[in-house]
């Protein structure tokens, strides 16, 4: 991980510390297996690893997911190495108590989580930004392995663009849950982890 997003990140260290958690020296940075048997959509993840507590999931893309949800042990019963995830934002933050929650599409059940560790920065599945374009509100993504994807931005989040720079690492997920489709005809996320702003985008 380079020093900017070190200084851009601040981990939970009290999480980090506690037992059978996934941190930043026992999660992987190869393409999980799960990820080759499956063909998803740019705005899916698989899990790759679960803590043996419950209390941390790690993703297909080297990220580490800190699990708010008040009962982990449903997360050792139901999710499995494998399942596919949407990462979505709380519209309702202060009553969930987190910012995220993941959606387990192959379960179709949820749980509230935390960003805990972003991305390995030359893991294959990372995706940073390519191009920026504040005049058509779009943005252009490729991940280590060279694929690449195009984005519209929601006029709303236009002033979040002028902060958004090339090389920023950047999280896709869907804008779904808590009414989100009453507020927004925008389908898809993008989490910037340098500037931790969200915003919403449909692809192009």
């Amino acid at each position: 991980m380079s020093s900017s997003q070190n200084k851009n990140f601040s981990l939970d260290l009290s999480f980090q510390d506690s037992a059978n958690i996934i941190n930043a020296d026992n999660r992987s940075n190869d393409i999980p297996i799960e990820t080759i048997n499956y063909f998803i959509p740019s705005y899916c993840r698989v899990i790759h690893a679960i803590s043996i507590d419950g209390r941390s999931i790690e993703l297909d893309d080297s990220t580490v997911w800190k699990v708010t949800t008040d009962n982990p042990q449903e997360i050792k019963q139901y999710w499995n190495t494998g399942d596919i995830i949407k990462i979505s934002k709380c519209n309702f933050p202060s009553w969930s108590g987190s910012r995220f929650f993941l959606i387990n599409d192959s379960k179709n059940i949820y749980c509230y989580a935390e960003l805990h560790l972003p991305p390995h920065t030359d893991h294959p599945n990372t995706n940073r930004i390519i191009d920026v374009n504040t005049y058509t509100n779009s943005v252009t993504l490729q991940n280590n392995q060279g694929f690449r994807t195009a984005w519209k931005v929601d006029p709303a989040d236009h002033f979040q663009l002028r902060c958004w720079k090339v090389g920023h690492h950047v999280i896709v997920g869907v804008n779904a849950g808590n009414c989100s489709n009453w507020f927004s005809k925008y389908e898809n996320i993008l989490y910037n982890i340098e500037t931790d702003y969200i915003s919403k985008v449909n692809e192009m």
